[in-house]
């Protein structure tokens, strides 16, 4: 269960990754239950792995808020120098953690997708569907809620998922 004004946080995840370099996001809600509060990228695997970020976003829309990043491969892209790691991170990539803010009671779906991931050489690494969650907000035993806008059509594509899954909830 969430409160309130109270943050739920968000991570955000690609299973299965092979040298992911980026990505770009759309996280939707119902921006009348809740608010984007923001995402953080620091920390993620990508950065573990020696690369560098640079933040796209966020921007937020009628649907929910858009972001992502993209990476180089030295710590600093501003000075350029130091060790470079061409690689970018594989298996379970962590790469984002999202904040949406409930301002109703009610269950508020909040979604992830599209979502397109790529690799460090900015070649596209298909993903499957993207979850949604379900979270509770409040003391609400009833069905009534605050659904996700529906998603822009992608292409169907066979890959491995990105989820979102909010911790301890």
């Amino acid at each position: 269960n969430a409160e309130v004004g109270q943050p739920i946080e968000l991570r955000i995840e690609v299973q299965n990754g092979h040298n992911v370099g980026g990505y770009e996001a759309l996280l939707r809600f119902d921006r009348q239950a809740a608010i984007f509060a923001g995402v953080r990228h620091g920390g993620n695997d990508v950065e573990a792995a020696g690369r560098g970020l640079a933040s796209l976003g966020p921007v937020e829309r009628p649907d929910g808020a858009s972001f992502g990043f993209y990476s180089f491969p030295v710590r600093d892209c501003a000075v350029n120098t130091g060790p470079r790691a061409q690689a970018g991170a594989s298996g379970k990539v962590y790469l984002a953690t999202a904040d949406v803010i409930p301002m109703r009671e009610g269950l508020l779906e909040v979604a992830l997708g599209p979502v397109s991931v790529v690799d460090v050489a900015g070649r596209e690494i298909w993903v499957g569907p993207t979850p949604s969650v379900i979270v509770n907000v409040g003391e609400v035993e009833s069905a009534d809620g605050y659904g996700a806008p529906a998603a822009v059509d992608r292409a169907t594509s066979v890959g491995d998922p990105v989820a979102v899954a909010v911790p301890g909830v």
